[in-house]
């Protein structure tokens, strides 16, 4: 004789709570906010030399971290992984004097721009943060 079993209902649940990205706006698909360090060394003459630190604030890109571990024959090995989503029109201001900057390629715009205070980039050395964070001496 079988007992009989009651069938699992699935409950029916609400949307998912609505968050707040930084600029205020409700269901973003860009809420975060990062900081990018670019470095430029500046030699004054044969013997000196200068460490020029630019600072953006982007505001309104993706950020997507993920943790995994990978386990090799030598041991434990970290595998974690950044993804960054910057869309065309992120807003881009200067980390110290808070005035707007303009993109430039990489290889070719950064390279021959004189004044580099009014504009940013995504190269190879580029360090970015997650959310503002201005260090200034």
């Amino acid at each position: 004789m079988s007992i009989p079993r009651r069938m699992h209902v699935p409950r029916r649940m609400g949307p998912p709570p609505r968050r707040m990205n930084a600029a205020g706006m409700v269901g973003s698909m860009f809420p975060h906010t990062v900081t990018l360090y670019q470095t430029e060394t500046v030699i004054n003459d044969k013997l000196n030399e200068t460490t020029v630190n630019h600072i953006t604030v982007l505001e309104g890109v993706l950020l997507i971290a993920s943790k995994a571990a990978n386990v090799r024959a030598t041991g434990l090995e970290g595998a974690d992984a950044v993804n960054l989503h910057v869309p065309f029109g992120v807003k881009a201001v200067d980390g110290v004097t808070g005035e707007e900057k303009a993109y430039v390629d990489p290889v070719e715009g950064w390279k021959k721009e004189q004044d580099k205070s009014k504009v940013w980039t995504i190269s190879i050395g580029t360090v970015f943060v997650k959310g503002r964070v201005i260090v200034c001496k």
